[in-house]
């Protein structure tokens, strides 16, 4: 849950927990998020990372188990 990732941030000096609507742990690959981690991991700080991009990513669209198991089969 997004609140246990905020207290284990607040005991880290360098971080920074982004929380995106609607998705889960795996959002490495979402949006703009490929380019914040690149950004953060060039810098080697938060301080001056530009996250708002992050409020342009829309949560995805919701999937029956039907849906889903349509889609993969396509």
């Amino acid at each position: 849950p997004p609140q246990y990732a905020a207290q284990v941030a607040a005991g880290l000096s360098n971080s920074q927990h982004l929380v995106l609507p609607g998705y889960g742990h795996d959002v490495l690959t979402t949006g703009c998020i490929p380019t914040v981690v690149t950004n953060f991991i060039t810098a080697g700080t938060i301080t001056g990372l530009d996250i708002s991009c992050t409020d342009e990513i829309k949560p995805p669209p919701f999937l029956s188990a039907r849906q889903g198991r349509s889609r993969r089969l396509k």
